[in-house]
């Protein structure tokens, strides 16, 4: 009678890529959690009490402000210096939305509430307009500098009738604010301040303009 017995020596290369999988796992484990990304709102203050009376009695459209790709993507936007060329966007650190979008609902909201029009809306209503608000993002960033931080805020806008060349109202407005303490927190309340003050500018000017 013949018996067979079976070998339970194994060739030393064979246990090559168990250790392998150990030795990963192991790394994988000891590197920790990857990094969370983490979103931001614009939290605009609106004003405290609109005027008695709409400064213009009719519906004020506003329309979703144009801008370059890096500002309608949305990782908050960098600067070394205020000469700097280079703009970088901060991957973990993002917007909630595109800036276009953000400031289009803020300035709505805030228009609104400062009784500029007797409406304040925009185009997904399919309102007919007496006035139109249109705007170009030329900054909505912030300069992080050996000396200090700041954010920086540019917009070009410009009001007039539907299918009318002549302004109601045009101009370039551009609000810088402190952000040195360097926290993001700290500094999406920077760009939110100035916003406010921007809107606050722009409010005062169109009550005054005929």
């Amino acid at each position: 009678m013949t018996i067979q017995r079976s070998s339970s020596v194994r060739a030393p290369g064979s246990l090559l890529p168990v250790a392998f999988l150990c030795a990963l796992l192991c790394g994988a484990c000891a590197a920790g959690p990857a990094p969370r990304d983490h979103f931001y709102r614009i939290d605009v203050a609106l004003p405290e009490r609109a005027e008695a009376a709409p400064a213009h009695d009719g519906i004020l459209m506003v329309e979703r402000f144009s801008s370059d790709s890096l500002i309608r993507g949305r990782p908050i936007l960098r600067r070394s210096s205020e000469d700097s060329l280079e703009v970088v966007p901060l991957a973990r650190h993002l917007w909630t939305d595109s800036a276009p979008v953000l400031l289009q609902g803020e300035m709505i909201d805030y228009l609104q509430a400062a009784g500029v029009a007797r409406e304040v809306v925009s185009h997904i209503f399919r309102a007919t307009p007496d006035w139109i608000l249109r705007g170009h993002i030329n900054r909505f960033e912030f300069v992080s500098t050996p000396a200090g931080n700041r954010v920086i805020v540019d917009l070009e806008l410009r009001v007039s009738k539907p299918r009318s060349a002549t302004a109601l109202w045009a101009g370039t407005y551009r609000v810088e604010r402190d952000a040195s303490s360097g926290d993001f927190e700290n500094t999406v309340h920077a760009f939110s301040a100035a916003l406010t003050e921007l809107m606050a500018d722009l409010s005062e000017d169109l009550r005054q303009a005929r």
